[in-house]
């Protein structure tokens, strides 16, 4: 009797263990979902290179950013969308135009992927600081081609604009900083519709392209 007074008194009067008194801090025991009360919902913004390869049309390179709103569902399950703007260091040459000199003709490129992706997150340790993700990706890619013409102190323009599917895969890792930030490196695979553009009244057409694109991420957790 006597020893288990004493063991209620020692639980009434015991400190909180370290877990307990941190809280709610992780809600799965890792260092993946903050919350186990509310969707845990994330920001992410980072930086990405992407080479476009149109086949015979030949390849750009592009450079640009990207910012991303997703849910992570459980430890293994995340959707997000995503929206990136990146711009090519476009193509130059110059040419002879009769009666009026030489000419110099550049042409850039912009494009605007608006895409959504599904992972599935494996933990590569224990606490899940470190996790692998394979991304099946659907979207929308957009592209604005601009043609600009400079001859005896003449500067004149053409541009336009054109939209087409793509779709995808990306493998990439992520190292969970805390509970609240995280870093994120990827690779992305993504095939693009044909795209036409009129450019001084004639149509540029490029045919279905595959792009290849590295990424790196900085997210917070809310």
């Amino acid at each position: 009797m006597l020893l288990a007074a004493g063991t209620v008194v020692q639980a009434q009067v015991a400190p909180p263990s370290p877990a307990s008194a941190a809280g709610k801090s992780y809600g799965d025991g890792s260092y993946v979902l903050p919350k186990t009360s509310a969707p845990n919902l994330y920001l992410e913004g980072g930086l990405v290179y992407t080479r476009y390869d149109a086949g015979d049309a030949g390849t750009e390179n592009f450079y640009g950013v990207n910012a991303a709103f997703g849910w992570r569902i459980n430890k293994n399950n995340k959707i997000q969308v995503e929206l990136g703007v990146l711009a090519s260091s476009g193509d130059e040459y110059s040419e002879y135009v009769p009666d009026v000199g030489q000419a110099r003709i550049s042409f850039d490129y912009a494009t605007v992927p608006l895409l959504a992706s599904y992972s599935y997150c494996i933990p590569l340790d224990a606490n899940g600081r470190w996790d692998l993700r394979i991304t099946p990706t659907v979207g929308l890619y957009t592209m604005k081609m601009e043609s600009e013409a400079k001859a005896g102190g003449v500067k004149i323009s053409s541009d336009d604009t054109d939209s087409a599917i793509a779709y995808g895969v990306g493998i990439g890792t992520s190292y969970h900083i805390n509970n609240r930030f995280y870093l994120d490196f990827g690779y992305r695979f993504m095939r693009v519709g044909s795209l036409t553009c009129k450019l001084w009244g004639e149509s540029l057409e490029l045919d279905d392209a595959n792009t290849h694109s590295i990424t790196a991420s900085f997210g917070w957790k809310f």
